[in-house]
């Protein structure tokens, strides 16, 4: 996916500051982190992932987004995202990682073995540096969401956008499965680096939305230096093609 291509994708789904946006990718985390960025720290970004874990860590953290931009961020399993309601889940057994949070106490007071080494320790700069991590660690314990909160807050309102950018699915059933997450009047983007399974969904959500529109983007990128101007011949030929629409 080239640059431009995530800026068109980021104006048609109109990302901006305390949105709810649900991003359905297998882009190692390029569209959650450029998403991340653009909201600034106000709103919620729900990034689905279909594995046991979230694989899109890494690549996010390189974007170095803020502590309140990296929190927006809530990481919800595709099992839960297709669940129709939460009423389940309060049947089921206490949610053990919110007990152990709502455990932490902060300032949080520190344990007889690090308290023993801090002690021992007569380097001033490696104690404020092991200090400065504890806190860090502790303060992402605390503001962290567990993912029963997270499917919970996902069912508990529509998003306001919606950006599917996926290579082993089939867009247009999974356009149609995400659809009812989606508030009307409010925008989707589909990315495929191919035309024909964007051409399909284009065809099944025709009943459901407005405005539709099966693009191609593509931009030319130039070489301007005195005497020597001319579009540069090494760039890619295509930067996928985008199905945009509003529900």
């Amino acid at each position: 996916m080239r640059q431009d291509t995530i800026g068109q994708v980021l104006a048609y789904a109109n990302i901006t500051a305390g949105a709810q946006v649900l991003v359905w990718e297998n882009l190692w985390g390029l569209m959650t982190g450029a998403i991340a960025e653009r909201m600034g720290g106000y709103g919620r970004l729900f990034s689905v992932f279909s594995t046991d874990t979230p694989t899109h860590n890494e690549v996010v953290a390189r974007f170095n987004l803020s502590f309140r931009a990296n929190s927006t961020i809530k990481w919800v399993h595709s099992g839960d995202v297709f669940q129709e309601s939460v009423d389940a889940m309060k049947e089921e057994e206490e949610d053990v990682e919110a007990a152990d949070r709502d455990m932490l106490q902060w300032p949080c007071p520190l344990q007889d073995h690090t308290r023993a080494y801090l002690l021992k320790e007569k380097d001033t700069r490696k104690v404020r540096e092991m200090l400065a991590k504890r806190c860090k660690r502790f303060a992402r314990k605390l503001t962290r969401y567990t993912p029963d909160e997270a499917k919970a807050m996902l069912h508990s309102r529509k998003c306001d956008s919606l950006v599917i950018a996926v290579k082993q699915y089939d867009s247009a059933d999974l356009l149609l499965s995400l659809l009812h997450h989606l508030q009307p009047s409010c925008p989707f983007v589909v990315y495929s680096e191919y035309m024909e399974p964007l051409t399909a969904a284009f065809r099944a959500v025709q009943p459901y939305a407005i405005n539709l529109r099966l693009s191609d983007t593509w931009a030319r990128e130039y070489q301007v230096l005195e005497g020597r101007t001319h579009p540069k011949m090494d760039m890619s030929q295509s930067g996928g093609f985008l199905l945009t629409g509003i529900k």
